[in-house]
């Protein structure tokens, strides 16, 4: 599963659970709407959205283009990119298990 597939179900899920406070009071088919009972969406979507935002600052920081700057001066930004790509990569595993 790559990044925009995540956050493309991010952005679904999002629509859902607002979109459910439209659905409160009619009554319907027992099925996908159990399911939303026994998660805990919220947490859900805070997780993919700290993934969205890991993403965006690796983004950026790739862009910036650092290769500019004085070699001593890329081991900073380096490491963060690093290691927030290594943040990225655990987080998205845990996202893929659930």
């Amino acid at each position: 599963m790559n990044d925009d597939n995540i956050h493309f179900i991010r952005k679904s899920l999002k629509d859902l659970f607002y979109n459910l406070d439209v659905y409160k009071g009619i009554k319907h088919q027992p099925g996908a709407f159990l399911i939303w009972k026994e998660m805990n969406i919220d947490q859900l979507l805070d997780e993919l959205g700290s993934f969205q935002d890991k993403c965006t600052a690796i983004a950026l920081l790739k862009a910036f283009g650092f290769n500019s700057l004085h070699a001593s001066n890329q081991q900073l930004p380096d490491g963060m990119k690093t290691e927030w790509i290594r943040d990225k990569m655990a987080m998205k595993k845990l996202l893929v298990r659930n």
